[in-house]
């Protein structure tokens, strides 16, 4: 397995392009900024920074297919959370060098990728 870590302005994924796994941790919610009320905060405008930067490599939001570019993603997207709260949405790749894995390796990958972006707690 072979996977990239990526900084996206406040959230990070961590993306295995061999198997098409990957997760996107978003900053902890209790540190979020609202500029003007009634507009987007500071965490969802970089949130959808983040989704459009990774849609342009050929990731997406691996739930929540109701998801809406430029909305905040859903409590159903969620997949678990980091030891220090922040939130964790799982990502798949639109084109993975493996797409036919036998079950053992998409769950090894699945957990690898959940490890190394510090999920502690799962959905």
């Amino acid at each position: 397995m072979t996977t990239t870590t990526m900084v996206l302005g406040s959230h990070f994924a961590v993306l295995d392009p061999l198997t098409g796994d990957g997760a996107l941790v978003l900053p902890h919610p209790d540190r979020d900024l609202a500029l003007v009320d009634g507009e987007p905060t500071l965490n969802h405008a970089d949130l959808v920074a983040a989704l459009d930067r990774l849609d342009a490599l050929g990731w997406e939001l691996s739930r929540g297919e109701d998801y809406v570019p430029g909305s905040w993603v859903s409590d159903a997207c969620l997949e678990g959370w980091t030891l220090d709260g922040r939130p964790l949405v799982g990502l798949y790749g639109r084109e993975p060098v493996h797409a036919d894995l036998t079950l053992s390796e998409r769950v090894e990958a699945f957990e690898e990728v959940r490890r190394l972006a510090g999920v502690v707690e799962v959905a």
